[in-house]
């Protein structure tokens, strides 16, 4: 009996542990909005508007969105560091504004 108490003390603590890394994660990473410029066979390009640009391959957009994108649409892209990128999200801009316009009347 008491080796099952310390083997649950220790599994709920590894658990918190596990829970406050991935929150720790999180709070790490860096989001940025681009605008698509150019897309094409090998990925997609962006700029935002200091002219910061950003190139995702199509393997990776695979991976990381599921939204079609087309020149011009604005992308969230959140990165975990200087170099990976953890998420890729389609901005919907219209949405917004109808949210904006309702909450605002």
């Amino acid at each position: 009996m008491k080796k099952l108490i310390i083997y649950s003390i220790v599994s709920f603590t590894l658990f918190l542990a596990a829970i406050g890394f991935h929150a720790y994660q999180q709070s790490k990473q860096e989001s940025f909005t681009y605008t698509i410029t150019q897309n094409d066979s090998q990925g997609i390009y962006g700029t935002t508007n200091d002219n910061t640009g950003v190139f995702i391959t199509k393997a990776d957009l695979n991976k990381l969105s599921k939204s079609e994108l087309k020149t011009g649409d604005q992308i969230k892209v959140a990165f975990a560091d200087y170099e990976t990128i953890v998420k890729v999200e389609k901005v919907n801009w219209p949405a917004l504004l109808l949210v904006f316009f309702i909450l605002n009347n």
